[in-house]
């Protein structure tokens, strides 16, 4: 505060004044000695001393002041100075208490000088006093009091009486801003007031830096953003000095505006960011003036009403230059700020450019680890997980020991994962699992998201020992929920329908309610899933139906429905299934979810096109067509193409559209090779060759020309000649062909067209082994072909090779299939010693798998026991061939129960049972299979005749013939109708019967039918 010129003033006059204290006056002596001491010392700036002299003054002459006369005022006047004084000192050295208690003295003292007066004329201080005494309470924080002085100044001056008009209007405006409530309509007229009369009065610029302070605090109180922001746009040109003098006030208008932006007063905050000269400027302004001051022969120049001194520039322009090279000018804060107004407001795009120009302009700021981690974060907000991911990177580089560390490899994480990057959060959730100690949080979330992020890349197997071993590692971790719900998810995507079941049930009974659960619909959902692949209908719909009636908006209805549509599909509930996967498109088209509409498409296509419904021709195939056009026209590009280009080729070929069909299917086929893991190639190439050949039928083309016109039409396919999978399953197409000429040609005895086949066969196979090395063929492929030369051969040793390829293979999925088939093919052509390895392989099997919930290796132990009874009567172990298929009748599977019959009728005709062959050989006979019954019956008529009993009175022979001569009266027009397409087995079978039949009916030891249908009348 300026009191400097009033004092001169004072001292000035002291002379003056001392002529009034003569010796005439009480003690006068004494205080005519005092006074000119207590002046020298004022003049001299010894303050204590001055303030003692005065201050003996008064305490000795004090109460007869009235006596001395109102001079006496002075005495109070210039002690109340030298307190001041004191005041500002204590103040500078942070002693508040002091400066506390000489501010009290002086308003005390000031106070006095007023309330002596003045009637002589001779206190020439009382209303100057006025002005200090105000200035004294100002510092007391007597705000008001204060104002009340500086009023009462203005009103009783004298015209001559001097003072500093700028000061005193700063004073006026900061004690109108501090009070509570601040007055600042009252305090902003002093305040520009000062403002535009700086350079005529000389104000300096602190105290306008100070009195601005005390406004925008006062502003940012009273929440009037745009109070502040109207005056600095009203007064920029006097708030903004030159950027030199800015350098100094730099801090305190950062800190203003840093203020500003926690009180929510983000446009406040970039005014006074505003205000602050760009470094580079105002480095450039020091240099100018360092340059020019560098050989001025003072310590400084007068520049217009501007003293600028040679040190304060050398030292403003060493700390500037500093913080620009540690890469922490005025910008970073400002920047920083910007960034934070940004993010208070929602506006997280803006949040983010800020923190990336910090970034990019400076790396060296000490404030870089908290913009790195700030940049991550609030790019992950954004959703922009390249970003995150790269300065999240350059975080963990830069700050590895950071305690922010964690919190930054969380966010990475959660945005790759959230992002469904999961091949990269696999990779950095193993990274975080090695850079953090065990047992930590962050190690927690780390090996959750690597399960998780496995999981969803299916990689089912991988990921299954990872989720397991987290539940048993962090059991109170805040992930165990997701957790427990991958684990039973995943039993199930890897096939362990039973465990997958039995850990959902449990997950769902633990955690029932959806408030609680945000998995609940989709663990209903697997359940469901587990339920249909275990055959537990009832179960899987009841899950549906909880599922459709509790979270009818859920993204996951689509799929449920279609559950639902398979267990009623399979149920014969035709109807009701397509309705459930019309519901189930509906509801993918309404949410917008693609891959629901193509799945829903497919299964209306595959239903309502199938060529044979409950093995009759199915007379609607055309319902098909509309969702058949809809997928092509709409989804041509969706996985699920080959399947609805196979499933739909019926359709398309009742409807005369086979071209079209085949196109698609050629489209789809060339599609999916491309794939890495092709679904359905083999059926779309099954497909694609049924009907290329159906359609050359229709042209009148032959079947041998017709399979060489497909072999060659294979071979210029659309597909890479290094696409060996694909090349070896259209081949293996071709060769599947030439094996049903062959084997057609067999069956008319067709010997000439038998040999052309088998030559195609040899070359075409000989071809295969030389383009299609074992190594280089897929599991699928491996498969195929193995169990192609296993069953449809006469060569089954050739599969052998095959399978062991794939027993050597780390991929296990296939491994049960291509144990089945090397025993079996031992079964079928091996020795002795390896027919029996093959029981010993086949029994193995049925142990392992005989029990389990799922389907397909619950499949495989039935086929392994109907192999082992199957060998057991080839080796002539009849009686373990009968233990072991009555064991198999009395199980629960049915799958294999006509061929046991058959091996039992078999079996017991070669130990001469012929009672327990009868039976056997009639079950066989009136069974479903049509063809397989033939043999039976010709059999069993023929046992019935030798071996019989008499029943219903009749004999053993009577009744074997009625049993025979019915059966070939009432299937004599189907015989004759199809019997070009009879197995010569079969048909022999049948002839047999007939002969058997007439000879009996000559023999004359039975009654015709014929007769007995005239005896009844």
């Amino acid at each position: 505060m300026k009191t400097q010129h009033s004092l001169t003033l004072a001292l000035a006059i002291a002379s003056a004044s001392l002529v009034g204290f003569t010796p005439s006056t009480v003690s006068a002596e004494a205080i005519g000695v005092a006074v000119p001491k207590g002046i020298n010392a004022l003049k001299e700036e010894k303050w204590a001393e001055a303030q003692k002299i005065f201050a003996d003054i008064v305490a000795e002459h004090g109460k007869q002041a009235k006596q001395i006369g109102d001079k006496f005022g002075n005495i109070y006047y210039w002690k109340g100075n030298a307190e001041l004084k004191l005041a500002s000192e204590a103040k500078s050295a942070g002693d508040v208490a002091k400066a506390r208690e000489f501010y009290t003295l002086a308003k005390e003292s000031l106070e006095n000088c007023y309330k002596t007066g003045n009637k002589s004329g001779q206190n020439q201080s009382q209303v100057k006093s006025l002005l200090f005494k105000g200035q004294a309470m100002q510092q007391l924080e007597e705000y008001a009091g204060a104002i009340e002085m500086y009023q009462k100044f203005v009103n009783e001056r004298a015209e001559t009486d001097s003072f500093d008009p700028g000061m005193l209007n700063i004073n006026m405006a900061i004690c109108h801003f501090k009070q509570k409530p601040a007055k600042l309509a009252e305090g902003i007229p002093f305040f520009e007031t000062a403002l535009k009369n700086k350079e005529r009065w000389g104000l300096a610029d602190a105290p306008v830096v100070g009195t601005f302070q005390a406004f925008t605090e006062a502003v940012i109180e009273a929440k009037d953003e745009a109070r502040l922001v109207d005056f600095v746009n009203q007064n920029r040109a006097v708030l903004m000095l030159r950027p030199f003098q800015m350098v100094q006030f730099t801090p305190f208008y950062q800190k203003l505006a840093t203020d500003a932006l926690k009180a929510n007063m983000p446009n406040a905050a970039y005014t006074l960011f505003a205000l602050v000269p760009g470094t580079k400027v105002a480095l450039n302004d020091l240099q100018v003036l360092q340059n020019k001051l560098k050989d001025y022969p003072r310590e400084g120049l007068r520049d217009g009403d501007v003293l600028i001194y040679k040190e304060k520039v050398n030292e403003w322009l060493a700390e500037l230059s500093k913080k620009d090279r540690d890469g922490d000018p005025p910008e970073v804060v400002s920047l920083s700020a910007l960034a934070f107004t940004h993010e208070s407001s929602g506006y997280d795009l803006g949040a983010l450019a800020a923190y990336e120009q910090l970034e990019m302009y400076f790396k060296g700021s000490d404030r870089r680890e908290d913009n790195l981690y700030n940049l991550t974060r609030v790019a992950y907000s954004l959703g922009d997980i390249e970003r995150t991911m790269k300065y999240g990177r350059a975080f963990k580089k830069a700050f590895p020991e950071s305690d922010k560390a964690d919190v930054t490899y969380t966010i990475m994480l959660t945005g790759l994962f959230q992002g469904g990057e999961y091949v990269e959060c696999e990779e950095l959730a193993r990274e975080t699992l090695v850079a953090f100690p065990e047992k930590s949080k962050i190690n927690d979330l780390a090996m959750h998201m690597e399960g998780a992020s496995l999981f969803y890349q299916g990689k089912y197997r991988e990921s299954l020992p990872i989720l397991e071993e987290h539940l048993k590692k962090y059991p109170e971790s805040e992930s165990r929920l997701a957790t427990l719900y991958f684990v039973a998810s995943n039993l199930g995507k890897v096939q362990d329908w039973a465990r997958s079941a039995s850990s959902l049930d449990s997950f769902i009974k633990k955690y029932p309610e959806a408030a609680d659960n945000p998995y609940l619909p989709y663990a209903l959902l697997d359940r469901a899933d587990a339920a249909y692949n275990l055959e537990e209908d009832e179960v899987a719909l009841k899950n549906v139906e909880r599922l459709l009636e509790e979270f009818p908006e859920v993204s996951v209805i689509d799929a449920a429905l279609i559950i639902k549509g398979k267990v009623e599909q399979e149920a014969g509930e035709y109807q009701k299934a397509a309705a459930s996967y019309k519901e189930a498109l509906d509801f993918a088209k309404k949410t917008g979810k693609t891959f629901g509409k193509t799945e829903a498409l497919y299964h209306l296509v595959a239903l309502l096109g199938k060529d044979e419904i409950d093995k009759k021709a199915n007379p609607n195939m055309k319902e098909a067509l509309p969702y058949y056009d809809e997928f092509w026209d709409k989804h041509a590009q969706s996985p699920y193409a080959t399947q609805v280009a196979v499933a739909g080729m019926p359709a398309m070929v009742e409807a005369g559209r086979t071209e079209e069909g085949l196109k698609n299917l050629k489209d789809s086929i060339v599609r999916v090779a491309k794939q890495k893991n092709p679904a359905g190639l083999d059926r779309a190439i099954n497909s694609y060759t049924t009907s290329y050949l159906a359609a050359k039928k229709a042209a009148g083309v032959d079947a041998v020309t017709a399979a060489n016109d497909l072999k060659e039409h294979y071979y210029s396919f659309p597909v890479p000649n290094n696409d060996v999978r694909s090349r070896a399953l259209l081949m293996f197409a071709v060769l599947g062909v030439y094996q049903e000429g062959y084997n057609a040609a067999i069956k008319a005895k067709d010997t000439e067209l038998a040999n052309q086949n088998q030559a195609q066969i040899n070359a075409l196979f000989k071809v295969m082994k030389a383009d299609f090395p074992l190594d280089k063929l897929s599991n699928q492929i491996l498969v195929s072909i193995a169990d192609y030369l296993r069953a449809k051969t006469a060569s089954p040793r050739q599969a052998i090779p095959y399978y062991e390829e794939l027993l050597k293979r780390p991929d296990k999925s296939d491994y049960l299939a291509a144990r089945f088939g090397i025993a079996d093919v031992l079964g079928q052509v091996g020795s002795k010693q390896e027919m029996s390895k093959a029981i010993k392989d086949l029994k193995a099997i049925y142990a392992e798998n005989k029990d389990s919930k799922n389907k397909e290796e619950r499949s495989a132990a039935n086929g392994a026991q109907n192999r082992i009874i199957a060998i057991y009567a080839k080796q002539g172990n009849y009686d373990k061939a009968i233990e072991e298929g009555l064991a198999y009748l009395d199980s629960k599977d049915s799958t294999y129960r006509s061929d046991v019959q058959q091996v039992l009728a078999e079996s017991y005709d070669a130990k001469k049972d012929f009672t327990n062959a009868i039976k056997y050989y009639v079950i066989v006979s009136n069974g479903r299979d049509a063809i397989v019954a033939i043999p039976a019956k010709n059999r069993a008529t023929e046992l019935m005749w030798d071996y019989g009993v008499e029943s219903g009175g009749k004999s053993r022979k009577q009744a074997a013939y009625e049993v025979a001569a019915i059966y070939i009266k009432s299937s004599r027009d189907w015989f004759d109708k199809n019997k070009s397409e009879i197995p010569t087995e079969a048909r022999e079978a049948w002839l047999e019967i007939e002969a058997r039949v007439k000879k009996w009916e000559s023999s004359g030891q039975i009654k015709t039918l014929e007769q007995l249908a005239a005896e009844k009348g």
